[in-house]
C-alpha cells in the first residue's frame, strides 16, 4: 500500500480475488514524487504542507496560502520515461474497444493517496480524480488533476483535524488510479454494517442515473438489509414534494438488493473487516465495484448522546420546543450519532465557511468536501439533501459530530441564532421556544 495507495492496493486485490472491478492501471507514488523532484519544488512542497497543517485554525489567510502552495506543486512534471510507460499501458487498457474514429472508451483517473482509505481515516472527498476521460493528452491533463488535489484547503484542514498525524502526513505525493469507467446506470454506496449503530444490518444508499451518493446533492433511496436472511428489514425513499422522479419505479429491485447485499458480504470476509464499498449497475444489470475501504467512524456501542466534535457544543438557556408549531421538529435521516445543542447557522455555500463561529450548528443545502473547514468547527451539521454515505457525513461520523441529513428545506425554515438540539442518532432538529 505504501507504493499503490491503499485504494489503489484494494480494488487490485478484489480484481485478483475474481470480483467485479474494472481494469486499470496504477501510477506509484514514486512516479509523483519523482515528478516534484524534476521540478526542484519537492522539499519546498513537503514542507510548505506540513506548514499549512500546523496553521489550520489559526491562520485567516489558510485559502490564499495553500493557492500559492498548489500553484508550486503544479509545477511537478512527470519524467520522459513515466509518460512513455503510463501512455503505453493506456494504450494497452482501451485496446480492441475503440471506434472508427480511433478514439478508445473512457476512463476515470482517480487519487491513492498513502494515508486515505484507512481504518483510521478515510479522506472522503478530500482529493480528486477525473471521469469520461477520452485521449492521452487528457489523461495526462487530469494525472496533473489528482496530483495537484494533495494540496487543497480541505485535504490540509482534514489533515490538521486528525487525532494522530500519521507517518508521512505532510507528504504531497500520491499514486494515480487509470481506470476503465464502469457503465453506470445506477450507483450508490453499500456499508456491509452500519455505520451509525452496533446493529447488524448492511445498509445500501442507491441513486439513479447522473445522481451522485456521495455528494450529499441528492436525496438516496436506501434500503436495510438484515445481513443473515438477506431480508430487507427497512426501505426508504425519497418523497414525491422532495423528488418528482420518486414516483417513478424503485432505483433498485429486490433481486438486486440481495446480489449488493451477497456481494458485500464476500467483499467483508476477503479483507476481514466491515467495508464502505462504492457500485454501480450498468444498463444490462452487471454490478461493478469502483472503490472499498473499511468503514470509519462507527460506535462501538448502541448510539446515545456523544460528545460532538471538534468545535463542541455551547450550553444554551431556552425552553423545550412547543408542539403547536408545526416546525418545533425537522426530521430527516441520522448520519453520525450524538447531541449537540447550539445556535443555528445558515450558510449557502462553502465560501460562507467564515461567517460559522466555533460551536455553531452549521445549515446548509447540502455539505460537500469543500465544506470541510466550516465542519470541523460545528458543534453539529444539517442539511437540505444528502445520505448517510455523502463524503460529509463519513467525515462527520469520524470526528464524532453529530449529523442529520435531507432535512427538507432546512436552510428556510431555520434562522441564524435560533437554538436547536440536533440529535444525529433520532435524525431529529429541535427548536428551542421561539419568543
Amino acid at each position: 500500500m505504501s507504493v499503490v495507495g491503499p485504494k489503489a492496493a484494494r480494488l487490485g486485490e478484489l480484481i485478483g480475488a475474481g470480483l467485479p472491478v474494472p481494469d486499470g492501471v496504477v501510477l506509484s507514488v514514486d512516479v509523483h514524487r519523482t515528478a516534484l523532484a524534476v521540478a526542484g519544488v519537492a522539499e519546498q512542497v513537503a514542507a510548505g504542507v506540513a506548514e499549512l497543517i500546523e496553521r489550520v485554525g489559526g491562520a485567516g489567510d489558510l485559502d490564499q496560502r495553500v493557492a500559492a502552495l498548489r500553484e508550486v506543486a503544479g509545477r511537478a512534471e512527470m519524467s520522459v520515461g513515466h509518460r512513455s510507460a503510463l501512455l503505453a499501458a493506456y494504450s494497452s487498457l482501451v485496446s480492441g474497444d475503440a471506434d472508427a474514429g480511433g478514439i478508445g472508451p473512457a476512463v476515470a483517473v482517480r487519487s491513492s493517496a498513502i494515508g486515505e482509505d484507512t481504518e483510521d481515516a478515510s479522506f472522503a472527498g478530500m482529493y480528486d480524480s477525473v471521469t469520461d476521460v477520452v485521449g492521452a493528452d487528457a489523461v495526462l491533463a487530469a494525472v496533473g488533476v489528482c496530483w495537484s488535489s494533495s494540496v487543497s484547503t480541505r485535504s490540509i484542514a482534514y489533515r490538521a483535524g486528525m487525532a494522530r498525524q500519521p507517518s508521512g502526513a505532510s507528504d504531497p505525493a500520491m499514486a494515480v488510479i487509470v481506470q476503465r469507467m464502469a457503465p453506470s446506470q445506477r450507483s450508490g454506496v453499500m456499508f456491509t454494517v452500519d455505520p451509525r449503530a452496533a446493529v447488524d444490518r448492511l445498509v445500501i444508499e442507491a441513486v439513479g442515473a447522473g445522481g451522485s451518493v456521495v455528494s450529499g446533492g441528492s436525496d438516496p433511496e436506501r434500503f436495510e438489509v438484515d445481513r443473515t436472511s438477506g431480508i430487507i428489514v427497512d426501505a426508504t425513499r425519497p418523497s414525491d414534494d422532495r423528488d418528482p422522479s420518486a414516483t417513478s419505479a424503485p432505483v433498485l429491485s429486490h433481486a438486486e438488493v440481495a446480489a449488493l447485499n451477497e456481494l458485500g458480504r464476500s467483499i467483508e470476509d476477503h479483507f476481514g473487516t466491515p467495508q464502505d464499498v462504492e457500485w454501480t449497475i450498468g444498463s444490462d444489470g452487471s454490478i461493478w465495484i469502483v472503490q472499498s475501504r473499511p468503514i470509519t467512524g462507527r460506535p462501538a456501542t448502541a448510539p446515545g448522546s456523544a460528545t460532538p466534535g471538534s468545535g463542541g457544543s455551547i450550553p444554551m438557556s431556552g425552553g423545550a420546543p412547543t408542539r403547536d408549531d408545526p416546525d418545533a421538529v425537522l426530521t430527516g435521516t441520522g448520519a453520525s450519532a450524538g447531541t449537540a445543542r447550539g445556535p443555528a447557522r445558515v450558510l449557502r455555500s462553502p465560501g460562507d465557511a467564515p461567517d460559522l463561529l466555533d460551536g455553531e450548528v452549521l445549515v446548509a443545502p447540502a455539505t460537500s468536501p469543500e465544506w470541510l473547514p466550516a465542519l470541523m468547527r460545528a458543534a453539529a451539521v444539517v442539511t437540505d439533501t444528502g445520505g448517510m454515505a455523502s463524503h460529509a457525513a463519513i467525515v462527520a461520523r469520524e470526528r464524532r459530530i453529530p449529523c442529520v441529513v435531507g432535512v427538507a428545506g432546512a436552510t428556510e425554515r431555520l434562522v441564524d441564532g435560533e437554538v436547536v438540539t440536533v440529535d444525529g442518532s433520532a435524525g431529529t432538529v429541535s427548536r428551542s421556544t421561539r419568543s
